[in-house]
């Protein structure tokens, strides 16, 4: 891929925001249980808030994401190309870690990181 554009927005289904949500929001945790610099954890929990900033109405309690990630809805999210990037390595970490909870999962991840990459190439 050429150099980094600043700012590529994308089309992404609202039930996957909330799987890239809780992906960033482990590896936050990790990073800051892990001993990781201070500054990868802070990173992430700023990158964390950036996306749930962009999606309307993000639900506040369990109930709201009960209709707020009904199929059809999605929300368009503009981040940096490299933010993008870091996103799909968070989501493919995340799919090697888990692997044995099965085929449906690893597919959902992989899908997500397939339409960001699609688009980051448009």
């Amino acid at each position: 891929m050429s150099a980094s554009r600043d700012a590529v927005e994308i089309a992404v289904e609202n039930a996957w925001l909330v799987r890239i949500d809780g992906v960033i929001d482990n590896a936050s945790s990790v990073a800051h249980r892990g001993g990781a610099p201070l500054d990868e954890a802070d990173a992430l929990r700023v990158l964390r808030r950036r996306v749930r900033a962009q999606a309307p109405d993000w639900p506040q309690s369990i109930q709201g994401f009960e209709s707020w990630t009904a199929p059809g809805l999605s929300s368009r999210i503009r981040l940096p190309e490299e933010e993008w990037q870091r996103i799909c390595g968070l989501l493919l970490a995340y799919r090697g870690r888990t692997a044995s909870l099965g085929d449906q999962e690893d597919q959902t991840m992989s899908d997500i990181v397939a339409r960001i990459r699609e688009a980051l190439s448009a």
